[in-house]
């Protein structure tokens, strides 16, 4: 049961991303732009997901995109990327509202231990 989704489910593509405050965002060329999480909104869904797991019942799509919805209220969604958008498609993954209708690149951060490695 690989794709224990599909075919009975229909996800849209090319939606937006959501960073981790924790991991994500801090990998980033714009972590300083990361989105606070005050309120611990991310740590108290990723609990609810544990708990929801540890109860061996069928996790349906409404259960995701409640916690999506949620997390998406605290967070600065990450869009795809779209055509030329971004001068390196192979470090950056996508764009966010820095302010109203400007748009800048999310990036991966490449820290000096893995400069010497090459990126394709």
């Amino acid at each position: 049961e690989l794709w224990p989704f599909e075919p009975f489910h229909d996800w849209a593509a090319g939606r937006a991303r959501l960073l981790d405050p924790f991991a994500g965002w801090p990998s980033t060329n714009a972590s300083s732009f990361a989105p606070k999480d005050d309120n611990g909104v991310w740590d108290t869904v990723w609990k609810e997901v544990v708990e929801a797991r540890l109860r061996n019942t069928e996790l349906q799509k409404k259960d995701f995109t409640k916690w999506w919805n949620r997390l998406e209220q605290v967070s600065r969604p990450v869009s795809p990327l779209r055509g030329r958008v971004c001068t390196s498609s192979d470090l950056c993954f996508g764009t966010f509202e820095r302010l109203s209708n400007v748009r800048d690149c999310v990036c991966r951060t490449v820290n000096s231990k893995d400069a010497h490695f090459l990126v394709i």
